[in-house]
């Protein structure tokens, strides 16, 4: 697991739309941002750590990246051929291919 307490030190907490007093209509986030969506990935076998430090390899389709990306660890992602590339900004972030050796997004490709 990625340090949650480094980025958010009073942590998070799941709330009912209910229990929101708000003059707007609340929505639940799909993917929480940086490190606490990156948690919820692991946790939920949405993506698996590698042996390779600040890697992870995305195991199920998501439509988003979370945002905040720039505070979050790992900074490379291995993206397998049959999972479509998930929109948003990847901050610091770099994508590659599953072999790991073709850039796909980021800011590491030329």
């Amino acid at each position: 697991m990625f340090e949650l307490l480094s980025t958010y030190p009073a942590g998070l907490i799941l709330l009912s739309e209910d229990e929101v007093i708000s003059p707007v209509q609340p929505a639940r986030y799909v993917v929480f941002p940086g490190v606490a969506g990156l948690n919820n990935w692991l946790l939920d076998g949405t993506a698996e750590a590698t042996e390779v430090p600040d890697q992870i390899v995305m195991r199920r389709i998501i439509l988003n990246w979370p945002g905040d990306l720039d505070h979050a660890f790992p900074r490379t992602v291995i993206l397998p051929d049959d999972i479509p590339m998930p929109t948003g900004d990847l901050g610091t972030w770099t994508v590659y291919d599953e072999t790991g050796k073709q850039c796909l997004a980021g800011r590491r490709c030329r």
